[in-house]
């Protein structure tokens, strides 16, 4: 798999013609299995190992974060995403986003793509999201399962997320084309419904639309 893999979804590793990396298993888009979400869910209430007792109530969300709070939630695309690259074939592909918090001002979020056929797990992500106190400035810090990891910032303009990335770290036997930059818009449509748009510019290409994807939440 090369380090052309974007954040979210995927590029070469998401082509039907190639096969996927990562581990996991994802029945979209008829439902999603409640044992798998529920291992995605932060701890609420303590765990045994720390001496803490459990508890039903989720944490209180940090004043800092509210801004981003429409993000929250579980996410399915619906319909599948279209990625598009001068370098490679159009494909399309499924993904789940799991974005959360646990009390303190960062949130946590996994992305997790899948084959539309096979529904085998293809390029995986995760991270946290970070909002400077009192402005509108936010930091998107990623790990990806290609061997990237990148820091984006930008801002959030009420219900739109615009971040670019500055800083792209990957392992020392990535394969070529090196991704150089990414951008991502993230907005919440008027029916509700959170979008994505990836552009990247590699070693080989300029900056260049890569993915579009439309989630529908399934729970809160």
């Amino acid at each position: 798999m090369t380090d052309t893999v974007p954040p979210s979804g995927c590029a070469t590793s998401c082509s039907p013609t190639r096969q996927p990396e990562a581990a996991g298993r994802f029945p979209h888009p008829a439902a999603v299995n409640s044992s798998h979400v529920d291992a995605c869910r932060p701890l609420t209430g303590g765990h045994p190992a720390m001496g803490l007792a459990p508890g039903p109530e989720p944490p209180t969300m940090n004043p800092v974060v509210e801004p981003l709070s429409w993000m929250l939630g579980t996410w399915l695309s619906d319909p599948p995403g279209a990625g598009t690259f001068p370098t490679l074939q159009p494909f399309r592909y499924l993904e789940e986003v799991y974005i959360s918090h646990v009390g303190q001002p960062v949130l946590n979020f996994s992305f997790n793509a899948f084959h539309p056929d096979t529904h085998k797990p293809m390029h995986r992500e995760c991270g946290f999201i970070r909002l400077k106190p009192d402005t509108n400035k936010v930091a998107f810090v990623s790990a990806q399962n290609t061997g990237i990891v990148e820091v984006e910032e930008g801002e959030v303009n009420g219900q739109e997320l615009c971040i670019t990335s500055h800083s792209v770290a990957r392992i020392s036997f990535a394969k070529e084309p090196h991704v150089e930059q990414i951008t991502r818009k993230f907005r919440l449509n008027s029916d509700g419904k959170l979008e994505q748009t990836v552009s990247m510019a590699t070693t080989t290409q300029p900056m260049t639309q890569h993915l579009h994807v439309t989630y529908k939440k399934v729970t809160p």
